[in-house]
């Protein structure tokens, strides 16, 4: 795992990560790392996308596909929805006024 004293342009510090969970195990994630190696010895730069294999656990990584657009948590969840297919039903209310 590599890190960087300061964020790259345009990304915010921290940056925001999505994940979904099957009884508490990270089957999918999203998240930006300078570089993330995988267990297999190949590597990924930047957003990627961890995705849960029995050998590897959610170990493994691959290149974010669409690329990540937004760099809110919003913008990231919207993405993870999209891309592992998951419906919405409903949407809570905000809380508080933008």
């Amino acid at each position: 795992m590599a890190r960087v004293r300061y964020s790259p342009p345009g990304v915010p510090k921290p940056t925001p990560s999505s994940a979904l969970e099957f009884y508490g195990v990270r089957i999918r994630g999203l998240n930006y790392e300078v570089f993330h190696d995988n267990p297999d010895g190949t590597g990924v730069k930047g957003w990627h996308e961890h995705i849960w294999y029995p050998q590897y656990g959610d170990k493994y990584v691959v290149r974010a596909r669409p690329t990540v657009k937004g760099r809110t948590l919003l913008d990231l969840f919207k993405w993870g929805l999209k891309k592992w297919n998951i419906a919405v039903l409903a949407e809570q209310p905000k809380l508080w006024p933008d």
